[in-house]
């Protein structure tokens, strides 16, 4: 199911629309390292986090935003590294102009969950 997923966000990123995000963006250090921050923290092991995919474009409807997708993965409770699991979530530019990440989704291991995050935040992204 992993590389299904895996594909799908692939050829989703290729051939999708989307009123929302219209432009990819890179991100910076600081960006990333954010992200990275808030993502690992919600794992069993925050040290342990691997992350791949990790895609963001703007929001013309919402200045000062950014829609951020990625995969995860992280130590389970055996030892081992879990499979990678999508999440979701935007980085705001606050009144005070200091950027931060919200978390807004992280799938767990559950193939429908992995679907829902993935198809939810494939849907911002823009087409490449």
């Amino acid at each position: 199911m992993r590389s299904a997923l895996v594909c799908a966000m692939t050829f989703a990123l290729g051939a999708s629309t989307s009123a929302l995000a219209q432009e990819l963006v890179a991100l910076s250090g600081d960006q990333d390292a954010a992200i990275h921050s808030v993502v690992s923290s919600r794992l069993r092991e925050p040290e342990s986090a691997q992350f791949r995919d990790v895609i963001a474009a703007t929001d013309p409807s919402l200045e000062g935003m950014i829609w951020v997708c990625g995969m995860v993965a992280g130590r389970n409770g055996f030892g081992g590294i879990s499979d990678f699991a999508p999440f979701m979530g935007s980085l705001v530019t606050e009144n005070s102009g200091q950027e931060q990440f919200v978390l807004i989704s992280l799938a767990g291991q559950q193939p429908d969950e992995q679907e829902r995050v993935l198809n939810t935040c494939l849907a911002r992204m823009p087409r490449r």
